[in-house]
């Protein structure tokens, strides 16, 4: 099958999550497809970035960003767009045109797109293309669990923004003809629609390895792009409201918040309370593999998380709220511990810490579910399976326009 991968960002390095996503993604679909991935520009080491997408695609197509708007200019796109922010921000005319240049100029058998904030794409592909959208999670969910945790301006963004993508969400299932998510309560939250299926998050088991070597005593890791919102409320609790109950158990426990791009309220952790913050890193699974205990104390935030699948794919028991899990099959005891307020995480941060040779079921446990569920090989079946019902339902509709 010739396929043609829309992204919004390049996914190469792979730090965020539509990254990791879209990269591993690709990777398995070189084996029986030819790719060819429309993307923006990369940044940083662009040849490098370039060559190394290039091993899995047959052809790379690159947009240069816009030029930055002034902010009336901004307004004004906003108010005539009638879409939510991060779409009408994120797919400008240059996207679109590309999406249509390279649509008309090449024979694909289907479209793949990510995210909706490329909703808009689908206008500028050929009527005749089968169209699949990966909405990866529910955004509307994510901005209203944002406006939670924030107060003035931003709070009133975010609210606004999420009822904006709410509907926005709902109505894209009509431009796509397969759309799929990657946690079941993102799908419920969007509603019960036809050809809206759950393709899960997954990683690749052979880089985030089991490790069964001894962890470095009292070492917590906290890993995750330290610029996203969820992110960075999830490390500012941690360090502010558990990590001192933590410390007051065990003085020497050690945290790593291990991610790419901290901002100012991150970087002005480190070196307090035993935190150490590292920027980004060369390998994530290096400090996964070392710790004692992972913590996901996510209070916000939407879809699921890799951070929860690298850890227990690596064999680290995991702490984390029950948002931390959501969209996953993990139970309580078995695959990871929950905990719900700063007391209880604590206190389950300190069992894991002082007797992890009691948690080594668990973490097989973790690691098996990860191999049955959550494995590349395993979502690969599931988005093809959804490209397949994708190209069956646009037989008819095509023929009916």
């Amino acid at each position: 099958m010739k396929i043609l991968f829309i992204a919004p960002r390049f996914p190469y390095p792979p730090l965020s999550g539509d990254q990791v996503r879209g990269y591993s993604q690709l990777k398995l679909l070189a084996y029986k497809h030819e790719v060819t991935l429309l993307t923006r520009e990369p940044n940083g080491d662009r040849e490098g970035a370039i060559r190394k997408v290039e091993e899995v695609c047959e052809r790379v197509v690159t947009v240069k960003k816009p030029p930055t708007m002034s902010g009336a200019t901004r307004v004004a796109r906003l108010a005539m767009a009638r879409m939510p922010i991060q779409t009408a921000l994120e797919c400008d005319p240059s996207f679109a045109r590309a999406a249509f240049v390279i649509s008309r100029d090449s024979q694909f058998d289907l479209a793949h797109v990510q995210l909706a904030r490329l909703g808009p794409v689908a206008a500028s592909l050929p009527p005749g293309l089968p169209k699949v959208l990966d909405l990866i999670d529910a955004l509307s969910v994510n901005m209203k669990r944002r406006a939670a945790r924030t107060s003035g301006p931003f709070s009133w963004a975010a609210q606004w923004e999420g009822k904006q993508m709410a509907r926005y969400e709902k109505a894209l299932h009509s431009s796509f003809d397969e759309v799929v998510i990657a946690s079941p309560a993102d799908r419920a939250a969007i509603g019960d629609l036809a050809n809206l299926s759950v393709v899960p998050n997954a990683i690749d088991l052979d880089v985030h390895r089991f490790v069964s070597a001894p962890r470095e005593p009292n070492m917590i890791a906290f890993t995750g792009t330290m610029f996203y919102f969820p992110n960075v409320d999830a490390a500012l609790w941690f360090s502010r409201d558990i990590l001192p109950l933590v410390r007051r158990a065990i003085p020497e426990a050690r945290t790593f918040v291990v991610g790419a791009r901290p901002i100012r309220a991150i970087r002005s952790l480190d070196g307090q309370s035993g935190i150490t913050i590292t920027g980004r890193v060369t390998s994530v699974h290096e400090y996964i593999g070392r710790a004692g205990v992972a913590v996901a104390p996510m209070r916000s935030g939407s879809g699921t998380q890799f951070k929860v699948l690298e850890a227990m794919a690596a064999g680290t028991p995991v702490v984390g709220t029950p948002l931390a899990f959501a969209g996953l099959d993990v139970v309580d005891g078995r695959d990871a511990l929950v905990a719900s307020d700063p007391p209880e995480f604590a206190r389950k941060v300190v069992q894991v810490l002082r007797k992890p040779e009691e948690f080594s079921q668990l973490t097989r446990n973790a690691r098996r579910l990860v191999e049955t569920k959550y494995s590349v090989e395993c979502t690969l079946k599931l988005l093809e399976a959804a490209y397949d019902r994708a190209i069956a339902r646009h037989a008819p509709r095509f023929a009916a326009v």
